[in-house]
């Protein structure tokens, strides 16, 4: 064998070891971005509500302890009204804590523009990107020219059974010829409270989904819809967050437990683990 044949075939064994080395390095590095991300992109993070019986700081500080990074703050929580030493304080704690505001409400505008106004320059100075609302259909019109001028989102929350947006199609209506910012906060329990697929709801929204709470539902044998842990109810959370990726939904995803209001933390535990395990079916 000549010099020329044994320098190519070293050559080549190089080339393979460095392939191999190459993929496996890949392949590790692939795990280890999984496990240090088990929401698969998803901005998981938890509606406020969740964790009423608290206070707010301790809200946020629950939030770091689950290893979250975003947080949805209901108005019972930290009213707009609050003092321009409370939003810093607020402000200096998620810094602190590494948690984002990315979401607030449900926000109700008592009829008036100036009262949405509040919200939304208080969105603005927070960073928020997103308010829930539960608007009229006469304030849909002044929405309409508040979220263009913010550059906020508003999503409409479904609040089942005999609320103003009972059914996907009471959606639907209100944002059919609004702008693009006007869209929805799908609720999956009260959705399921109102015989609505969750998936489906998600499909035919599409990219006006600016928000989801994340909820499950039991229906019991007597016919009674109870909430139930996330992964223990009737939503299928597979086929839901397949949908989700399938509309390119970006928007903050909200864990809303209400039960055990004065000792959620388990629950939401338990929760989020059976969320990372549907997840990980995709």
């Amino acid at each position: 064998m000549t010099a020329k044949m044994v320098l190519f075939k070293v050559s080549l064994s190089v080339i393979a070891l460095i392939g191999l080395s190459v993929f496996m390095l890949a392949s590790c590095t692939s795990k280890k971005v999984e496990q240090a991300d088990p929401y698969k992109g998803f901005r998981m993070g938890v509606q406020s509500y969740s964790l009423r019986a608290f206070s707010v700081q301790e809200a946020i500080r629950d939030v770091k302890e689950l290893g979250l990074h975003f947080i949805e703050i209901y108005p019972g929580h930290f009213p707009v009204t609050s003092t321009a030493e409370e939003k810093e304080a607020l402000k200096k704690l998620l810094a602190e804590t590494n948690v984002q505001f990315v979401a607030y409400g449900v926000c109700d505008f008592n009829g008036s523009e100036e009262e949405a106004r509040k919200y939304f320059e208080f969105a603005k100075e927070m960073g928020i990107e997103v308010l829930s609302v539960n608007p009229t259909s006469e304030e849909l019109d002044f929405l309409d020219k508040l979220v263009k001028e913010f550059d906020i989102k508003v999503a409409i929350h479904n609040h089942g059974p005999g609320a103003r947006y009972d059914k996907l199609q009471d959606v639907l209506s209100a944002i059919e010829g609004r702008d693009a910012r006007i869209g929805a906060c799908i609720d999956t329990g009260h959705f399921m409270r109102s015989d609505e697929d969750p998936v489906n709801c998600a499909k035919k929204l599409g990219a006006r989904v600016h928000l989801i709470h994340l909820k499950d539902l039991k229906v019991m044998p007597d016919g009674k819809k109870v909430f139930t842990i996330q992964g223990e109810g009737d939503l299928d959370m597979p086929a839901f967050f397949a949908a989700l990726k399938e509309i390119n939904f970006t928007g903050p995803l909200s864990l809303e437990y209400e039960e055990d209001k004065d000792n959620p933390m388990p629950g939401m535990k338990t929760s989020l683990e059976n969320i990372q395990k549907a997840l990980a079916k995709l």
